[in-house]
């Protein structure tokens, strides 16, 4: 971790744990540091392996919608917006009202 903050935001570690920076912008370094793919410490927390970008997913689902297969290398623990239950609120209210215009637009409702 501290070869991560030197590397990628060019501050020692010392200088959050002394409090030259805010404990806030530290912790927020590091949960930056968990999602980036170049980090050791995004390494040690996924096996060993580099955390996937936006565009690694992209590329495995255009893959899987070629094929028809799940591509192989796609993380089993991909979290999907499913299993997040305020989200799947979200997203049931946004249909429900979705529904109900359209139900107010095939009456004559509103146009």
């Amino acid at each position: 971790m501290r070869a991560d903050f030197r590397r990628f935001y060019g501050i020692p570690f010392s200088d959050v744990v002394r409090g030259r920076v805010p404990l806030a912008e530290g912790v927020s370094l590091f949960v930056d540091l968990l999602h980036n793919p170049d980090a050791s410490v995004a390494r040690v927390l996924n096996d060993d392996e580099a955390p996937w970008r936006i565009g690694d997913y992209l590329t495995a689902h255009v893959w899987t919608a070629l094929t028809g297969e799940k591509h192989p290398a796609l993380p089993s623990n991909v979290k999907r917006a499913q299993s997040d239950p305020q989200r799947q609120a979200q997203v049931n209210r946004a249909l429900e009202r979705k529904r109900e215009r359209e139900r107010l637009i095939a009456e004559g409702v509103i146009t």
